[in-house]
């Protein structure tokens, strides 16, 4: 209560930007210490609040020429998985924090339905 009667809320910021960064600082900054903590096994969540045409999706999706940090995400994992990447895994994700042991034949199934996914 602020003396008066009133609730008042207090915010704390790791950090903010100003509205003339560049979206690679934003990404090295923020996203790259959650990816790498990702790529160890860690779950991560990045959360975007604020009013309408404040610049969220701009920030996670950005402009041919200047990606947001959604692609460029999405490009780090990939470099840096490179070659380690393993085109049948045996596994599948259950719930939100498990993995089960798929069989072959539902390893066959699945296979089939994401190629028919690109066929769209």
């Amino acid at each position: 209560v602020n003396g008066v009667g009133k609730m008042t809320q207090r915010f704390k910021f790791k950090k903010v930007f100003k509205p003339e960064t560049e979206q690679k600082e934003i990404f090295s900054t923020i996203v790259c210490p959650k990816l790498k903590d990702f790529l160890e096994g860690q779950n991560q969540l990045l959360f975007t609040y604020g009013a309408t045409s404040s610049g969220k999706t701009f920030t996670i999706q950005g402009v041919t020429g200047n990606s947001g940090i959604m692609p460029r995400a999405i490009d780090t994992i990939f470099t840096t998985i490179g070659n380690r990447q393993c085109a049948t895994v045996p596994l599948q994700p259950k719930g939100f924090n498990g993995v089960e042991l798929v069989g072959v034949l539902q390893q066959e199934q699945m296979r089939k339905e994401k190629e028919a996914v690109f066929k769209l």
